[in-house]
């Protein structure tokens, strides 16, 4: 089960439901690549996702895409390419430790502030699993 997807972007935590990548870029697992539309002024900074039952991917930013016709005509945005990592069990500990320094997009989407809290009433070595997953999703 994929999706919804759990992304850090920016040191921020973001639910992608499943279709969300499609009005922005292309999640491709068959061939381990996510690619984004970017604004002019920088990249996404993605650094990883979890799925929904508990798989963690790291990912790698190999790079914005070569223009094409349609960027220099400001038709569409540029993309960028991450590398889809092979995904791995994580535990509740390492992932809190990893959202130590993050923060809230917004006041109104407190995604960050929920994953801390339902990972802080875990024992440290428990595997993110998919029941977990479903508890902080609100499933």
């Amino acid at each position: 089960m994929l999706y919804p997807i759990t992304l850090s972007s920016h040191r921020r935590i973001i639910i992608a439901p499943e279709g969300w990548f499609d009005r922005i870029g292309r999640l491709d697992m068959d061939r381990a690549e996510l690619t984004l539309g970017i604004p002019r002024l920088g990249e996404q900074g993605l650094a990883w996702f979890i799925r929904a039952d508990g798989l963690f991917h790291p990912l790698q930013w190999r790079g914005r895409i070569q223009r094409g016709p349609a960027q220099w005509l400001g038709w569409s945005r540029q993309r960028e390419c991450y590398g889809i990592l092979a995904g791995r069990s994580i535990t509740c500990g390492e992932l809190l430790d990893r959202i130590r320094d993050h923060a809230d997009q917004f006041a109104e989407a407190p995604h960050t502030q929920e994953l801390r809290a339902c990972l802080s009433t875990q024992e440290a070595g428990r595997l993110l699993d998919r029941e977990l997953m479903a508890r902080y999703l609100g499933q």
